[in-house]
């Protein structure tokens, strides 16, 4: 007898419709497609995106939404969760279009309803995320703030010292700082090393590119933290479950190949115009972060 479809996937597509139903089609080829439901969002792409969405929605089977505005991350999948949510699923994850599953991981979904059977405090799941290159990109932060990070922080923006730091980063340090940026991104193909990383265990901050949402969290949340429009949520929602109770689960025997930030790529066209962007709505999200956290051990 065939399993309800309890297990959503949501997919927020925003320009980059290449991504988005190359990732289709590479859902609709696991052994395992026939037990999800799939959501694709669109964020109110001002390109062809619709249009070519729907026809690969011709051939296979999935629930697109249209938002009439770009509503930001959160906000637009949460129009996705909604629906799962309506649909009666109970594990949702979410999946970014940039990012392919490798379809000889046949038990993929039984791995990750396993992990939540065996404990019911994991509110959030998320696995192996490697980029291009073979970089690992989980976790995001392996433990907690501690009581110093906080408080230095908090008086970042009480301070409003990241106004001084936007300043010196586009106007001052540009090219200094992108140099140092370049050289850290070297350095982690060095760190990937670490055997430590290939254990599964609890984490802190997953990162965003999958995510499974368990029953438990949906005992709390209905879905993302809508005051962000884009970046820092992975941490916001790292403090307010774990202010919950919940845990977040790494499993590494589980993997998927994320291709990195093309939307914003092509939504910024260059370096320095991606600069600007990703602080200004950094800046927006980490202030609401930084007010969240709490001085506990």
């Amino acid at each position: 007898m065939q399993r309800d479809k309890d297990f959503g996937l949501v997919v927020l597509n925003y320009l980059n419709y290449h991504d988005t139903i190359e990732l289709i089609q590479n859902l609709h080829s696991q052994d395992w497609f026939d037990q999800v439901r799939l959501y694709v969002v669109d964020n109110n792409s001002c390109n062809e995106s619709v249009d070519e969405i729907r026809k690969i929605q011709k051939k296979i089977q999935f629930t697109f939404l249209i938002s009439k505005k770009n509503l930001g991350f959160a906000k637009g999948e949460n129009i996705g969760f909604r629906k799962a949510l309506e649909d009666g699923c109970i594990f949702i994850s979410s999946i970014n279009n940039d990012t392919l599953i490798d379809k000889r991981q046949v038990d993929f979904l039984d791995r990750i309803r396993s992990i939540y059977k065996n404990d019911n405090s994991i509110g959030l799941i998320t696995i192996n995320i490697e980029n291009l290159d073979g970089v690992r990109q989980n976790p995001l932060k392996e433990f907690p703030p501690s009581l110093l990070k906080i408080a230095m922080l908090k008086l970042f923006f009480l301070l409003y010292l990241h106004k001084v730091y936007y300043f010196l980063r586009v106007y001052v340090f540009y090219n200094l700082v992108n140099k140092y940026v370049d050289y850290r991104e070297k350095l982690k193909v060095v760190e990937n090393a670490n055997a430590k990383l290939s254990t599964s265990r609890y984490i802190y901050a997953a990162h965003g590119s999958f995510l499974v949402f368990t029953p438990s969290f949906f005992e709390y949340f209905s879905g993302h933290n809508e005051q962000t429009f884009l970046f820092c949520e992975e941490f916001i929602r790292a403090e307010e479950t774990r202010g919950k109770g919940l845990k977040t689960w790494l499993c590494m025997d589980l993997t998927i190949k994320h291709k990195e930030s093309r939307t914003i790529k092509m939504y910024t066209r260059t370096r320095r115009n991606k600069v600007i962007f990703l602080l200004k709505n950094m800046f927006v999200s980490c202030k609401i972060y930084a007010k969240i956290l709490k001085f506990k051990d």
